[in-house]
């Protein structure tokens, strides 16, 4: 699917001995390696009924598009690419939509409107029902441009979406020329480094994945922007491995990396070398198995991702794959769960608050009284009284806590019924999370638990949240420092200051339990009474 020379220098029809049993060429040139065969996949995805339907989709489609191409037909062709594609053909423009497609075809067939173009030698492999790598042998007649080679071969990605077939990643390439040569390596430190990222995935291993992603790293997973930070991705996969899936695993894995010359062109006339003093991507393939928690189900697919590097660093990612069992596993995984607690036991659970990152509920529970089963998202909280409970979990495990004013606690998602065993009323707030903040305590200059230790202190860290605890003395005054957003919760009578770093004041009156959200800010602060003050900041990460 291309029509002249590529960079790449390999000769990958060098390496076939025997094309029975031959691993696929992959995208840019290279060979699936070690035991990543058609054969295997097929067998092990597949029935030979579902690979007979999917040849004959593919081989209709390829036949719509290689007529189209003959035809000069610029809109059916770039019908046939996703309007994400990702695509580099011989001239190593970098194709991001289908529109690009679209421009591509118009301005080459201006240039060769005579062009006819010949796909042989087709070969798949099939990663699953809706993912399929093929490759082939490009054969170019009426060139006007002799110049260029009229044979090379391909590799592109096919994805069926709703009924139709559609190209999400093409690669094609020759013979390269001397003074414009990219180089693609299998053997190189950035190809192991992808091959460790797939080991650290499956046992969350924060510490490789927070030195192998760039801080704001973007994430897009079938044309969907799933994180745009190091961050994100990171909750993103604490949620696929300890909330979704278990037993994770990734086979026959094959990873290369391209190494493009600045010389190459990228888009718009501009080459490579315009655009970043280096462009490196590294391409791999695995057989991605897992169970869902919520089904039990075992799956298994293919996918396929990119990676873009920058001083040694991921700072793009592009992955495709199967999606359908993901959603089905998320709509098991809440079916399973119960009804909110705010919907469940109105009675008991009122929303104070709600924005896009979190949920605040005021908990109040009379003497002796019981809640109805009812579920919660991952959350903090802070306990206004003194409380005896009884929680029992939707399997029948029982907990009974002694709990006193002021206690920080937390914990995981949950299906439970509390019981107040006192006969005094209590009070709680839960903070529930509903989407990462999209910056980091530690980017803070002045950061509050650091600058001013003596009024501020850590009382509760994890991925989601840091819980600091403030206490001022009577009258005392704080030094500037910074804050990300949060929820405030007073656990005294206050009356105080707040001195921003422009110099505007603000002056405030709060009730012992009353709530607000906070965003990002800078001040100091002043107790404005003769006794002490206490607040609790749950400051997002």
């Amino acid at each position: 699917m291309t029509f002249g020379f590529n960079l790449v220098t390999l000769n990958p029809l060098s390496r076939v001995k025997d094309m029975k049993k031959t691993i696929i060429l992959a995208l840019s040139g290279a060979l699936f390696a070690n035991g990543f065969s058609q054969e295997t996949v097929q067998r092990k995805l597949l029935t030979n009924a579902e690979k007979a339907q999917i040849t004959e989709e593919l081989k209709l489609t390829l036949n719509r598009w290689e007529k189209a191409f003959n035809a000069k037909d610029t809109v059916a062709l770039a019908n046939l690419y996703d309007p994400n594609t990702d695509v580099i053909y011989d001239d190593d423009v970098h194709h991001r939509s289908r529109e690009s497609m679209l421009k591509h075809f118009q301005e080459h067939f201006e240039k060769e409107p005579n062009l006819q173009q010949k796909i042989t030698e087709v070969e798949r492999t099939f990663l699953s029902t809706q993912l399929v790598i093929e490759t082939g042998v490009w054969e170019n007649a009426k060139a006007s441009d002799i110049s260029r080679p009229s044979r090379g071969r391909y590799s592109c990605t096919w994805m069926k979406k709703g009924q139709e077939w559609l190209i999400v990643h093409d690669r094609a390439w020759a013979m390269a020329k001397e003074n414009d040569r990219s180089e693609l390596k299998t053997r190189d430190p950035l190809s192991k480094h992808v091959n460790e990222f797939f080991e650290a995935f499956v046992r969350y291993d924060v510490n490789f994945l927070g030195e192998f992603f760039a801080d704001d790293v973007k994430v897009i997973v079938n044309g969907n922007t799933v994180a745009i930070s190091r961050k994100d991705y990171l909750a993103r996969v604490d949620y696929l491995v300890n909330t979704l899936y278990k037993d994770i695993n990734f086979e026959r894995i094959h990873v290369h990396t391209n190494y493009f010359s600045p010389n190459s062109l990228a888009s718009d006339g501009e080459t490579f070398g315009d655009l970043r003093s280096t462009t490196i991507w590294t391409n791999a393939w695995a057989v991605f198995g897992r169970t869902g928690r919520a089904t039990k189900s075992e799956h298994i697919n293919g996918v396929h991702l990119d990676f873009r590097w920058e001083n040694g660093r991921v700072v793009e990612m592009l992955v495709y794959g199967e999606a359908t069992f993901m959603k089905e596993e998320e709509a098991a995984l809440q079916a399973s769960l119960g009804a909110h607690a705010t919907v469940a036991d109105p009675e008991h659970y009122k929303v104070e608050f709600e924005n896009e990152y979190v949920k605040v509920v005021r908990v109040k529970y009379g003497p002796k009284e019981k809640s109805s089963i009812h579920s919660h998202n991952k959350l903090v909280g802070v306990h206004l009284t003194d409380a005896k409970a009884k929680f029992t979990s939707k399997d029948g495990k029982v907990g009974i806590r002694d709990i006193k004013s002021g206690d920080i606690g937390g914990g995981p998602a949950v299906d439970h019924t509390v019981e107040n065993l006192t006969d005094e009323d209590w009070e709680t707030i839960l903070v529930e999370f509903k989407k990462k903040y999209p910056h980091s305590i530690r980017k803070l200059k002045l950061d509050a638990t650091e600058v001013d230790s003596k009024h501020y202190k850590v009382e509760l860290e994890n991925d989601w949240v840091r819980v600091v605890r403030a206490k001022y003395g009577p009258n005392e005054e704080s030094v500037m420092h910074e804050h990300n957003p949060g929820v405030v919760v007073f656990l005294r009578n206050t009356k105080h200051q707040l001195i921003n770093e422009d110099g505007s004041k603000i002056n405030s009156d709060f009730k012992t339990g009353h709530v607000v959200w906070v965003d990002a800010v800078t001040h100091k602060g002043i107790n404005l009474e003769n006794k002490p003050m206490e607040l609790v900041f749950f400051e997002l990460k």
